[in-house]
């Protein structure tokens, strides 16, 4: 089913090919951080550690940030049906050569003045690596296993039939209802690599980031720098998705359906992605203390397990958010309960979305 048309270097089939092939030449260790070293360095002192705040009980520790966010086999790419010399670590290598160029990318942002960025080839490239970092993390692993299984409980032609216009929506596509089983079809239709729900999951992630979070975050959103009169801090799920005005907390958080996103890029820049009708975002470009504040509870209360800052802060320690409420998708009794893990907050409850001007 064909989507946004967006083609960039490291989405394309022949960078991966590369990339496969790189990897069964062997050298790509097992080893995989879901956040990356290269991103959280820009937080790290002259030891390169940080301080580490586990969200759920404030406890916090300094470690280097090699030993930080990472996950033995966590983009390995196995299973019983593959053949015996698929590429098993091609997505960790993928990613590694693009980590590789996006050091550059994130570090030219320091040379850039706060407001709207308009180089279109930066904001391609600060896509790529947004988009994937957002696909990448533990949390977004999870729920793509446990669509897998609601699609193997509910039926998977029944359900990509029941929810057509928002797959659509969210890839980009023209929905026609006079098209609605054409569309269907054509999603059937589309090959899987196994069948076991791993790398079925591994690979539908993939193909999120290269034909749809790419595409929405280089097209659909204005890209803009912020500075902070006060240090940020940064978390396991760095992507960070506000709801707006017209978005509770307890609805589950969403690129396709957010005002903003917040990424921050270094313990006083943050990247600010707005949508369409949010746009443009209303200066000052620079965050008060108590704007900084505010973000940094966002982080936090988006982050899936631990916080990130320099060792001589500790900011996260200092937040009080809901826990995670205990979650049983074999229960739901549809797919979308299945798959969309409940927010922190109950309907009606928590404080306003950051930052409040931002709403105008």
């Amino acid at each position: 089913m064909a989507g946004r048309v967006f083609a960039h270097r490291w989405t394309t089939d022949a960078e991966i090919e590369e990339s496969k092939r790189q990897a069964s030449a062997g050298g790509v260790g097992k080893r995989h951080h879901h956040v990356p070293q290269v991103y959280l360095r820009r937080w790290a002192d002259d030891a390169g550690a940080l301080r580490v705040t586990k969200v759920a009980t404030r406890d916090s520790y300094v470690q280097p940030t090699k030993d930080i966010a990472k996950k033995t086999n966590l983009y390995t790419i196995s299973a019983d049906d593959l053949a015996p010399d698929y590429p098993a670590l091609w997505f960790e290598k993928h990613m590694s050569r693009i980590e590789s160029e996006a050091a550059g990318w994130i570090g030219y942002l320091d040379s850039l003045p706060d407001g709207q960025i308009v180089d279109v080839e930066l904001i391609a490239n600060l896509a790529v690596f947004v988009g994937l970092q957002e696909q990448r993390t533990l949390k977004k692993r999870a729920q793509e296993l446990r669509i897998e299984d609601a699609l193997n409980h509910f039926g998977r032609a029944e359900v990509v039939a029941a929810n057509l216009p928002t797959l659509c929506a969210i890839s980009g596509t023209p929905y026609s209802p006079d098209r609605h089983d054409e569309l269907v079809q054509q999603l059937l239709d589309v090959p899987l690599l196994s069948t076991e729900r791993k790398p079925r999951a591994l690979e539908s992630a993939i193909g999120v980031w290269r034909h749809s979070a790419v595409p929405h975050l280089a097209i659909a959103r204005s890209w803009w720098l912020v500075s902070t009169r006060a240090p940020l801090i940064t978390c396991d799920e760095p992507v960070v998705w506000l709801g707006g005005p017209a978005r509770g907390r307890w609805e589950p958080a969403a690129w396709a359906k957010s005002s903003h996103g917040i990424y921050p890029v270094g313990p006083s820049r943050l990247l600010v992605l707005v949508s369409e009708r949010f746009h443009p975002l209303p200066p000052s470009f620079v965050l008060s203390a108590e704007e900084t504040s505010k973000v940094n509870f966002e982080i936090v209360a988006a982050s899936h397990e631990f916080c990130y800052e320099n060792p001589l802060t500790s900011i996260a320690a200092a937040f009080d958010v809901p826990p995670w409420p205990r979650f049983e998708p074999a229960r739901a009794s549809t797919f979308m309960e299945a798959v969309a893990e409940p927010s922190r907050w109950t309907i009606g409850e928590g404080p306003p979305w950051a930052v409040g001007r931002w709403y105008p």
